[in-house]
């Protein structure tokens, strides 16, 4: 049976077994629990936190508080919750529907609990009132009995029951009178108790939001909800947090147009050096020609015969068809194409030459005759502004060598390495490398080296660098430090301010391939795929080969300050933050006085350690909770910012200073580096700036 049909039957269930003034008696098991809200969950999935066992339970009653029972010393789950719902009718439905249920391969247990002591508040813990109600009251309703005796005409015959005692109702006599003496008391005028009822309306909604923004903190649910849906005994709740759903919205919007930036670019690189323009100017000229008599090979008229003649309704007979129009356009897109084609295989054959790399340099040098005409070519197709990316189709693919130069470059790079006689044992498997297997691996090369731009770039970035199990911290990563002649202040919330708003600054350049490609001599472009991998880039840890995880887009940054990691968005409403505005954060950060929470302050230095221990530590710790959603923080930001608590000089008397500039700059403490980011930004106490890049 569906779970609403069901939970809707047992509530029919429940309101006719008060009807019949069953609910005082025994005919129910449940009844036995009526003064607890409490329910107990057993052979719960030791991996489940408090926030999932409440997306499964709320869904009968709203939670007012939950106890996960952890071990003292590790902090894991054992196994089993205490969970309080706020009307005790919804441990009926809970227990009825949630006992037995098979949750993450494992079947649950779901039962009542009575007498419930819940555990006491640690010290300095601060309770709101409903909590405090909670754990001293508890949660059971105080419901009154349909009075006895005045059974409904159409309810069953009612049972044998004891008789009240004579005490009992002399006391509901005096409550009755009481109630009856305060409501006169406070009788007012129809207006006031009009406007009265709605300020309490207001203040029951406002308190009834207080509450669940209460008890999604202490149930340590802090995860922002666009759209919430429950069934509970007064009918369904949903619930819009449209502040969330503007954020969402926002999100989804910058998505998208970077997306559609992004395609736009990469066609226009795509055909480069053509444009809209030519494009244009092409199937003009296809269709003069055209009417000029130049049949194209007869394509127009191949064309137009998938075309109904309708060129009488515009411009009378005689006049070119909608089909050879088309035909036209067709013919002209062909030659714009040819021509896109034709060019970038002509600079493809300009960038092999490399005679200009052994010209004499140097006062009086000139070059040959062959090399200034190569010169001069390259200059005039080279000419005008060009995207990031728009020569990276016309670069010409890495040469193959031979097998035989390949081998003779191996023999003369071990010579010094070996005595004589292992020289000519290595010239004897040198030998027979390649009159055996070396040849079918040869050609194995020369199929690769045809299907992509470098056959070797794959090979080496897995090998040379993520199958690497030492350390990166050292043996890897990289740094650079800051100009010394020149340090624009000292403050360093301000250096780092605008430090950060440059590097975002270069990675909206980046975005738009605004950047003009590198070129040796202003001649000859260089590949820009580096580009791609500066922002938004994590190396992520495997057990025996590292993956390289890039990221579309980030909108923060991660800041680190003395042990405690700040998540720092950038964007306010789709705008990049000023530098003054990203100065009050950092000032903000850097004037906390807070601590770092257990495990916090050193958690970096995993990176920087062998890659197998910190691999298997991250699948056991960080798979899931907010382990996860820490280290997603860091890993999906854009970079990471150091606010360093030490002073980086320089000195020109003493060196030792510009060595421990640089000596921080490679590994600092060996846990306030996040080495496994694709680059640190690191600024000093005194203003002076560096930075820590990840090799690959």
């Amino acid at each position: 049976m569906n779970p609403i049909t069901n939970t809707k039957n047992l509530q029919k269930l429940n309101e006719r077994e008060l009807q019949m003034g069953l609910s005082g008696t025994n005919s129910s098991w449940h009844s036995d629990y009526k003064e607890s809200a409490w329910i107990f969950i057993g052979g719960l999935p030791y991996d489940l936190t408090e926030g999932d066992i409440i997306c499964v339970f709320s869904q009968y009653g709203e939670i007012v508080n939950i106890n996960m029972v952890r071990d003292k010393k590790t902090g894991k789950s054992k196994g089993y919750a205490f969970l309080c719902y706020e009307d005790q009718r919804s441990t009926v439905l809970a227990v009825d529907n949630f006992n037995g249920m098979t949750l993450c391969r494992r079947i649950i247990r779901v039962d009542h609990v009575k007498d419930y002591k819940p555990p006491k508040e640690k010290k300095g813990e601060e309770l709101d009132e409903l909590t405090k109600k909670v754990r001293e009251e508890g949660c059971g309703p105080n419901i009154d009995l349909i009075e006895q005796g005045k059974p409904d005409a159409t309810s069953l015959k009612k049972p044998d029951i004891e008789e009240i005692p004579k005490d009992v109702v002399k006391k509901e006599k005096l409550d009755k009178q009481k109630k009856k003496r305060r409501r006169s008391s406070t009788s007012e005028s129809s207006d006031d108790a009009q406007r009265k009822t709605t300020r309490d309306k207001k203040k029951k909604r406002k308190e009834k939001k207080a509450k669940k923004k209460k008890s999604r903190k202490r149930a340590k649910a802090h995860q922002a909800v666009g759209f919430s849906f429950s069934i509970t005994h007064e009918g369904l709740d949903v619930d819009f947090d449209w502040e969330a759903l503007k954020v969402i919205w926002r999100a989804g919007v910058r998505s998208w147009k970077k997306r559609l930036a992004r395609f736009t670019n990469s066609v226009r690189a795509g055909v480069y050096p053509g444009t809209l323009s030519t494009w244009l100017a092409s199937v003009g000229i296809a269709s003069a020609l055209y009417m000029a008599g130049f049949q194209f090979f007869g394509l127009p008229f191949l064309i137009s015969r998938f075309f109904p003649d309708t060129s009488y309704l515009i411009m009378g007979r005689g006049k070119p068809t909608d089909g050879e129009l088309f035909g036209c356009v067709v013919a002209g897109s062909a030659m714009w194409i040819s021509t896109v084609v034709f060019y970038r295989y002509t600079l493809k054959a300009l960038l092999l030459y490399k005679g200009w790399l052994y010209e004499e340099r140097g006062p009086g040098a000139k070059p040959s005759l062959v090399t200034r005409a190569w010169m001069l070519t390259l200059c005039m197709m080279t000419k005008g502004p060009a995207l990031l990316y728009c020569y990276q189709y016309s670069l010409p693919h890495l040469s193959l060598p031979s097998l035989k130069e390949t081998t003779e470059k191996y023999l003369l790079s071990v010579r010094p390495l070996q005595t004589d006689e292992q020289f000519e044992r290595t010239k004897k498997m040198a030998k027979e490398f390649q009159d055996t297997i070396g040849k079918k691996l040869q050609r194995y090369l020369w199929l690769k080296s045809w299907w992509c731009s470098n056959y070797v770039s794959d090979w080496w970035e897995e090998y040379v660098y993520l199958r690497g199990r030492s350390p990166i911290m050292v043996n890897s990563n990289f740094y650079g430090i800051d100009a010394i002649l020149f340090q624009p202040t000292h403050i360093q919330a301000a250096r780092a301010a605008n430090v950060a708003y440059a590097a975002l600054l270069f990675r909206r350049l980046i975005y738009r391939q605004e950047l003009q490609p590198i070129k040796v001599q202003f001649l000859v472009p260089l590949c820009s795929w580096q580009y791609e991998r500066v922002f938004n880039t994590t190396r992520i840890p495997g057990i025996e080969v590292d993956v390289i995880k890039h990221r579309d887009d980030s909108d923060h940054i991660v800041v680190y300050h003395k042990g405690r990691y700040f998540k720092v968005p950038v964007y306010h409403r789709g705008r990049l933050l000023y530098p003054c505005e990203l100065e009050i954060q950092m000032q903000h950060i850097l004037s906390s006085d807070e601590h770092p929470d257990k495990g916090e302050e050193k958690l970096a230095a995993m990176t920087a350690g062998e890659r197998t221990p910190w691999a298997i530590a991250r699948q056991q710790y960080f798979a899931r909770g907010n382990n996860r959603i820490a280290l997603n923080a860091v890993e999906q930001a854009a970079f990471v910012l150091v606010l360093d608590d030490q002073d980086f000089d320089y000195d020109p008397t003493d060196h030792s200073k510009l060595d421990k500039f640089g000596r921080l700059m490679l590994h600092g403490k060996g846990y306030d580096r996040w080495f496994d980011k694709s680059f640190n930004l690191v600024v000093g106490r005194n203003g002076r700036i560096g930075f820590n890049a990840e090799h690959s």
